[in-house]
């Protein structure tokens, strides 16, 4: 951060792309989601890998849903929300904000150094990542799976 600039926050433009592209994607990704989860209990999709593969989808979408539920929390943040929160979080002396899109956080300086997290709940970056881990590896699995059964079916 730019010693000159110690209030400036995330870029409004980008926080408002980022979180209605967020809300397009969380939408489309859903629906694909739930399409796959019936065709696998209907049985058009059959086996371990379908199932992997249909709950790695799922959990993307939570994943980005969540990033996305952060994101709209600072697209509603304006210069006077900004330092209320700062001051919530606070409650002493504000040197200097830390905004970072990855882990999505609004961090406020304090004049002792220390660095608090505001606006952004604290569950969503652990969340969003344990769920993009989640759907990646389940997704892995189904490819490695689909594979193994191909090879068994090749024989």
């Amino acid at each position: 951060m730019a010693t000159d600039a110690p209030f400036v926050g995330h870029d409004p433009v980008a926080v408002l792309l980022l979180a209605l592209v967020g809300l397009v994607t969380t939408a489309s990704l859903g629906v694909m989601g739930l399409v796959r989860t019936v065709r696998t209990v209907r049985g058009e999709h059959r086996g371990l890998a379908a199932r992997l593969r249909t709950a790695g989808s799922l959990a993307f979408t939570g994943a980005v849903g969540v990033y996305t539920w952060g994101m709209l929390h600072l697209a509603v943040l304006d210069e006077s929300a900004r330092a209320d929160a700062c001051h919530e979080a606070l409650g002493s002396a504000l040197v200097a904000y830390e905004p970072t899109y990855v882990p999505l956080a609004f961090g406020c300086v304090a004049d002792n150094g220390r660095t608090y997290d505001a606006a952004v709940p604290g569950y969503v970056n652990p969340l969003a990542g344990l769920l993009g881990i989640s759907a990646f590896c389940l997704t892995v699995f189904g490819f490695a799976e689909a594979h193994h059964d191909k090879k068994d079916d090749d024989r």
